[in-house]
Order: C-alpha cells, then sequence, then structure tokens
C-alpha cells in the first residue's frame, strides 16, 4: 500500500495592516508598503480583506484591485454593499502580491498601452507594413468565422 504524503504550505503575506475606511469606501495601502515593494498608482494588488466590527472578523474577501493615486484601494462597490461597510470602519489588509501593469499585458496590449498614453508614434515603413499585415489576418480570420 502506497501512502501519499502531502504537506501544505502556508504563506506569509508581503504585509499586513489595519486601514480605516474613508467616506468613498476606500483605503490607503500604507506608504512605507508601497515604497518596500516599489508600488505605484495604476499596480495592481491581490489582498486579503477582513471585515472587523467590535473586534470580531465578520468576514474575509479575497480581492484583485488597482491602486489609485496616493496609494488608495477603492474597495468593489458589492463587497461595500454587502457587507454594510461604512467610513471609519476597520478593515484587516493582507497583501498578497502586487503586479506591475506590464506583467499582466500581452505585447499587443503593451503596444496599445504606448501608443494611447503617447496619442501618435511615428512609423517606418516596415512597422507600417507589419501593422498593416497583422490587421488584414485579423480581418481575414475573422471574416471565415462568419
Amino acid at each position: 500500500m502506497t501512502t501519499k504524503n502531502t504537506e501544505s504550505q502556508v504563506i506569509e503575506p508581503l504585509a499586513k495592516f489595519h486601514a480605516e475606511v474613508d467616506k468613498y469606501g476606500r483605503f490607503t495601502l500604507p506608504k512605507i508598503t508601497r515604497k518596500r515593494y516599489s508600488i505605484e498608482q495604476s499596480d495592481f494588488v491581490e489582498l486579503i480583506v477582513r471585515i472587523i466590527r467590535d473586534n470580531v472578523v465578520l468576514s474575509r474577501v479575497h480581492v484583485f484591485v488597482r491602486v489609485a493615486k496616493d496609494g488608495k484601494i477603492y474597495l468593489p462597490q458589492k463587497i461595500v454593499k454587502k457587507f454594510n461597510i461604512i467610513q471609519d470602519d476597520i478593515l484587516e489588509v493582507l497583501l498578497i502580491r502586487y503586479f506591475k501593469i506590464d506583467d499582466l499585458l500581452t505585447e499587443e496590449a503593451r503596444n496599445i498601452k504606448h501608443l494611447l498614453k503617447n496619442k501618435y508614434e511615428i512609423l517606418t515603413a516596415t512597422q507600417e507594413a507589419e501593422i498593416l499585415s497583422t490587421n488584414v489576418q485579423i480581418t481575414s480570420s475573422t471574416k471565415r468565422e462568419n
């Protein structure tokens, strides 16, 4: 008889902190945490948020959200409504992972982001041909599917 030996591994969060909810249903990722991990506006964070009332954890939610200006984190409105989160509520937050936007984008999405940011791009004849051939391939395959 073969016995399967499995071990579960508990990971430590990158950071754990308490945060107070403001009137807009958001809280701030501490500046020292943002500095430590180089987390900036528009980066994404994976969090476990513990909703606490009267020193009791009422619920836990797992979220993946974008960091706003000054490290603000907007809780999804569905969570705010479902758990009746109001201004001055205290949350216990565990930072699990963080991502730079480019880590999450495909090469094509990075190119679009670059174009949106810069408003335009000066092309060589070769770059123009690459763009046109890519668009023709997409258009041709789309027409075949219809």
